[in-house]
Parts: C-alpha cells; sequence; structure tokens
C-alpha cells in the first residue's frame, strides 16, 4: 500500500511551493538550435544564445518580410445560393445506414 508523504517533508525554502518567486515567459535569450533540436555551436564552440529578435533574424539571414497589400472584404452584401459554385452543393456520401437500406427485406435469408 503506497502512502502519500509529501505533508510529512519539512517545508523549506526549496520544498515549499507558496515560497516559489513568481514565473514570468520571456522569450528571449533565447538558445539557437538546428533541426534536430541539438544547439548550434558558435567559432568558439559554444551554444548560440540571442537576446532579441533583431539578432535571431540576423543570425538566421532573415530579412523582414513585406506585409501583403490588405484585401477589402465586402461585407454589406450576404452571400447568396446563386455565387456558391454548383459543384459545393452536391450531395456528398452519409455515414451510417444507406437510405436504401428501409427498402430491403427483413429476412434476408428468405
Amino acid at each position: 500500500m503506497l502512502r502519500d508523504i509529501r505533508d510529512h517533508l519539512p517545508k523549506t525554502a526549496q520544498t515549499d511551493p507558496n515560497k516559489f518567486p513568481a514565473y514570468e515567459y520571456r522569450p528571449y535569450p533565447r538558445m539557437m538550435k538546428d533541426e534536430r533540436g541539438k544547439p548550434r555551436l558558435g567559432p568558439s564552440g559554444n551554444p548560440v544564445v540571442v537576446n532579441s529578435a533583431e539578432e535571431e533574424r540576423a543570425f538566421l539571414g532573415k530579412e523582414d518580410a513585406p506585409h501583403a497589400a490588405s484585401v477589402e472584404i465586402d461585407t454589406d452584401e450576404p452571400a447568396t445560393l446563386q455565387s456558391i459554385a454548383p459543384e459545393s452543393l452536391a450531395e456528398k456520401p452519409r455515414r451510417g445506414r444507406p437510405p436504401n437500406a428501409a427498402k430491403l427485406p427483413a429476412d434476408l435469408t428468405s
């Protein structure tokens, strides 16, 4: 029989969760990794660490992508069934019992 012994352990600064510092996510500094998840090494043999998004883009050789031209969407007129292609309205196969199953005889052995 297993017992929970966590309440019997003394609460010190290292084991008391109420005394842990508050965690705040920071995206940088970040260690650069390759496709396999292994750290990329610099010329000195140490892992490469970047401290900002600009450094990361410079290390990866990426430039800022120009923003795509904004597309204007007409929200005044709702879509009608005539504007939808007739192929998209075609009957799609459905799962479950086929519709002609009701016409089958109750006893299939006769």
